[in-house]
């Protein structure tokens, strides 16, 4: 039988496996939902998207759910002070305060929509081909989405230190920025950390005003624990490693993609910036906007099945679009 799913931060970042329905590609979300919004309605009150049920302000009852208006109405009638029954005629959207609230899409495609954008292979020509929605739209409802897996990463993104004794730790640095004309000169870009534990496969990207020591210092400290083997290329920030309870290893990417002496390597922090980077195919990106990206990035590296994006989805909104009264 299924179960309901719970909204609680903790099972935002464990991602418990407490939902069916949710756990869907893009095609079988369409053919299991398509035509029916009783069945997205119970799917977004499970997440904690839609109120599941609401009381009425006049009478204190029970409101019920027109899904003709998409609405929640009450019509109850009720003793008024002269002694005459009177009829209920509460009336609000079941939108109202909520994630779909003030859009200009219905709720069906606007799901459609989250769903298709979760997958790797989102672009916007699959969106105008598959939900007919113009380049305009689809570049909000983008922003949109953005913003909700932004909140997510600062929470997971925060939740614990990787490596440890006995364990190592690669730690790399990138900038993601726009070029001019289409060549190599970066005019603007955004300077990110990362760093990947080797035994455990967990890993952070944070992205970064400064690319100097005393940044470097704070991440490694907030983000690794100590007495784990931290491997760095030679770029001459990563020296205040030793000074801290550290072991490092390190390789000169320009000299040898391994270093022959103490085996050192980088390339699992390349492959995910690698993944970063393909989702950064238009170049042209202002600095303000990289956070958005980077932290899309690391939502869909985390979480590499894609059938269960949704469902962390659906709860990271709950939590930043609380539905208000």
């Amino acid at each position: 039988m299924e179960e309901a799913c719970s909204s609680s931060e903790n099972h935002i970042l464990q991602l418990p496996n407490t939902c069916v329905n949710c756990y869907l590609c893009y095609g079988d979300f369409c053919a299991t939902f398509t035509g029916k919004i009783d069945l997205l309605i119970d799917l977004c009150q499970r997440h904690g998207v839609l109120f599941s049920h609401r009381t009425c302000p006049t009478c204190d009852g029970e409101c019920r759910i027109d899904l003709n208006k998409m609405a929640f109405r009450c019509n109850k009638s009720y003793a008024s002070f002269k002694k005459k029954r009177k009829r209920c005629n509460f009336f609000v959207s079941v939108f109202k305060g909520t994630w779909f609230a003030n859009s200009h899409l219905d709720m069906e495609t606007n799901l459609k929509f989250v769903v298709l954008w979760l997958q790797d292979w989102f672009s916007y020509k699959a969106a105008e081909t598959e939900l007919k929605l113009p380049a305009v739209t689809i570049a909000d409802w983008s922003s949109y989405c953005r913003e909700v897996i932004l909140s997510w990463a600062l929470k997971n993104n925060n939740n614990n230190k990787i490596g440890g004794a006995n364990q190592t730790v690669e730690l790399n640095q990138a900038e993601f920025g726009r070029k001019k004309c289409s060549v190599r000169h970066i005019v603007e870009g955004q300077w990110a950390f990362g760093g990947i534990c080797r035994d455990t496969r967990q890993f952070f990207m944070i992205p970064v005003d400064a690319c100097n020591r005393d940044t470097l210092l704070h991440i490694i400290k907030e983000k690794i624990e100590p007495g784990s083997t931290v491997i760095s290329d030679c770029w001459q920030e990563y020296n205040c490693v030793l000074s801290e309870d550290y072991e490092e290893l390190k390789v000169s990417q320009s000299l040898n993609f391994k270093n022959p002496v103490n085996g050192a390597l980088t390339n699992a922090t390349r492959r995910k910036w690698l993944g970063t980077r393909s989702l950064l195919r238009v170049i042209r990106k202002k600095k303000m906007s990289m956070v958005g990206y980077l932290a899309t990035s690391y939502f869909k590296q985390h979480i590499v099945d894609s059938t269960r994006r949704l469902h962390l989805f659906l709860h990271a909104t709950s939590q930043f679009y609380p539905p208000a009264k």
